[in-house]
């Protein structure tokens, strides 16, 4: 399916799968981001800065897993 958001974001689907708070994690991100949607990671998830580097890491690991895309939001 194209449309302007595929064609911005460069996915598949227009699907964006907004932040959630505790929920908006590198494995749904990723999900959604595998299946041709937009994964977003929410950083107020996350009190200490160094938990929220593991999670972009473990981000990027999934991203070449499943050679989608996934991006991050700072939402703070």
């Amino acid at each position: 399916m194209r449309t302007r958001v595929t064609e911005l974001l460069g996915i598949a689907y227009p699907i964006i799968c907004g932040g959630m708070f505790r929920v908006g994690r590198a494995h749904l991100a990723g999900a959604v981001s595998e299946t041709g949607g937009l994964g977003i990671i929410t950083s107020a998830t996350f009190d200490d800065p160094e938990e929220l580097r593991l999670e972009i890491r473990l981000a990027f690991i999934l991203i070449f897993l499943s050679l989608a895309s996934i991006f991050i939001f700072e939402s703070r």
